[in-house]
């Protein structure tokens, strides 16, 4: 199942909202809140007639319609079942790893890495985030190998190095 980030939504939202009610905070808040907290709880139908309801408000040129947003993505934004399923409805949660497992590891200065090597540096680096490193690394290495006593003395494997 495909997700529309409700962040990137809600932003959408707001700024449709600032351009429909010309910036007028007092107008433009409180109807984007409400309408994002209707696609929040799955009814985008009743979202689209709130939309529909501005009526003679134009749509300026080049910027976003909100309601073809939505029709467009209707099947990525039953957020109700999503939270009920347990599912992340945000991408805060991967874009925050991406930059913490991926690029600290993988951009520092005279790193190069394929496809191969960079897909094993980023299982380990996700293991260790996922405090799984010492059931998943330590204990296959010193079931398979004989490193035991040099796996005793890893405190931090994120910035243990072999002298």
């Amino acid at each position: 199942q495909q997700i529309l980030d409700f962040f990137h939504l809600s932003e959408n939202v707001h700024d449709f909202a600032k351009d429909v009610f010309k910036l007028d905070e007092t107008l433009y808040k409180p109807w984007a809140t409400h309408i994002c907290s209707l696609l929040k709880e799955s009814k985008h139908k009743l979202a689209i007639s709130e939309i529909n309801k501005l009526g003679s408000k134009k749509i300026a040129i080049g910027k976003l319609n909100l309601i073809n947003y939505i029709l467009n993505n209707e099947n990525n934004i039953d957020y109700a079942r999503y939270l009920d399923n347990g599912w992340y409805i945000g991408s805060g949660a991967i874009e925050s790893a991406n930059k913490t497992v991926l690029q600290q590891r993988l951009k520092q200065a005279g790193m190069r890495w394929n496809k191969e090597t960079g897909q094993y540096v980023l299982s380990l680096m996700a293991k260790a985030k996922s405090n799984l490193w010492k059931q998943d690394v330590v204990n296959y290495v010193e079931k398979h190998f004989d490193f035991k006593r040099v796996y005793e003395h890893i405190e931090n494997p994120l910035t243990f190095k072999l002298k």
